[in-house]
């Protein structure tokens, strides 16, 4: 748990779309695809991530001693992050594409485990809940929004 979000800041840099020629497909238009960018990257809490230096994640834990604030870097090709014995060697760049290798391994031995896989549909649903909320914030001037079964 991140804690209570206090700041939200986020960019979304992608140039696919700035092509005149480009058609309007469903994830641009927001009656089909709901809170577009927010809604399909979905980043909140305390945590970077810089697509130009992949292999670190940077958290900030504020529940620690004020003394010790700050953000730390989380190296995700370190030899004792849960996947790097699976398929690639540390030291390797971890892509946006090897996240949905992961989770379709942890689908798969959930399944072959007779266990139920994590993240659950209850926890999607937290996550949808909290999107919206952010979405209704943004639309009433940044009103607080108490989140559905916060």
């Amino acid at each position: 748990m991140l804690g209570d979000i206090r700041h939200v800041r986020a960019q979304y840099l992608q140039d696919w779309i700035v092509d005149p020629e480009f058609p309007l497909v469903w994830r641009l238009q927001k009656d089909k695809a709901g809170s577009g960018a927010l809604g399909d990257i979905g980043a909140l809490g305390s945590l970077a991530f810089d697509f130009e230096s992949m292999n670190d994640l940077w958290f900030h834990d504020h529940t620690i001693d004020s003394a010790e604030h700050g953000f730390r870097r989380v190296q995700v090709t370190e030899p004792d992050h849960p996947y790097a014995g699976a398929w690639w060697p540390p030291g390797h760049g971890l892509g946006y594409e090897h996240a949905f290798v992961h989770e379709m391994k942890d689908f798969l031995e959930a399944i072959a485990a007779g266990t139920d896989p994590a993240p659950s549909f209850e926890d999607g649903l937290r996550v949808q809940r909290v999107l919206a909320a952010v979405e209704q914030s943004a639309a009433e001037d940044s009103r607080f929004i108490t989140v559905e079964g916060s």
